[in-house]
């Protein structure tokens, strides 16, 4: 606890004697910082309480409606944190019941290899990267067809296109699966 000095000072004389004031600092202040310092306590204290009592309950969001109303997800089963594309793909496509909590961006770009093939760059991107002013469009890749058939390459021109092949394949999610993401990383 803090000590107060008393402070003397000469008031303003009068004409028989001169007085004696004694100043002591304000005992509000003092209790005012008291007060502020115990609310901050309180403060930090209900938010730590309330983290807890949040991270106790992070897998249970109220009463599910409508037609998957019956469904369980991964209730009963365990926690599981992937750390790599493989290991997620494993978790989603395994018959155990499972909370697959997701902590950080799982990007597949390249897990998959790529494809180089013919393409075809429709008019309207010519056009477009005539222009040169920053924007670009994109060329087409061919499946199943020929330049004619491709559907989407009006006045095209043959070109080489690269593209990543995790886009094409699917992941297989099996039933008993609760996904939940938890911020980024």
């Amino acid at each position: 606890m803090a000590v107060h000095h008393a402070k003397c000072f000469q008031a303003p004389s009068s004409a028989t004697a001169s007085k004696l004031i004694l100043n002591f600092p304000s005992h509000r202040s003092h209790h005012n910082f008291l007060n502020f310092i115990m609310v901050r306590v309180h403060l930090a204290l209900a938010a730590a309480l309330a983290l807890i009592a949040n991270c106790a309950s992070a897998f249970t969001v109220g009463s599910p409606e409508g037609l998957a109303a019956g469904a369980t997800g991964g209730a009963g089963g365990k926690t599981v944190y992937p750390t790599s594309t493989t290991e997620l793909v494993n978790y989603l496509a395994s018959n155990d019941p499972l909370v697959i909590v997701l902590n950080k961006t799982f990007d597949f770009r390249g897990t998959e290899g790529t494809t180089t093939e013919t393409g075809c760059r429709p008019d309207y991107t010519r056009e477009c990267m005539a222009k040169n002013n920053g924007y670009k469009s994109q060329d087409v890749i061919i499946q199943g067809g020929n330049m004619a058939t491709t559907g989407g390459c009006t006045g095209g021109t043959k070109v080489t296109v690269k593209y990543d092949n995790a886009a094409l394949k699917r992941m297989t999610v099996l039933g008993n699966k609760t996904i939940r993401g938890i911020g980024k990383s």
